[in-house]
């Protein structure tokens, strides 16, 4: 696998977990919601991370593609 498919399947799990935590949640009580803001918060942080970081190495990766053509 190369740099940008394990950036990519990363990105696809992290999101699917994050998804998974934002229902979870959603169906929790205003206070029990109150009280995971920040940990919610850090996860989106680190995953907008992760996605930025897929992107810039599948667009890496096309150039190198484009160029050995």
């Amino acid at each position: 696998m190369t740099n940008a498919e394990l950036n990519t399947a990363l990105y696809q799990k992290m999101f699917a977990e994050q998804e998974t935590y934002r229902e979870w949640l959603l169906s929790q009580p205003s206070e029990e919601i109150l009280n995971h803001t920040y940990e919610y918060t850090v996860r989106e942080d680190i995953w907008q991370t992760v996605a930025d970081r897929a992107k810039s190495e599948v667009q890496k990766q096309k150039k190198k593609e484009d160029k050995e053509r």
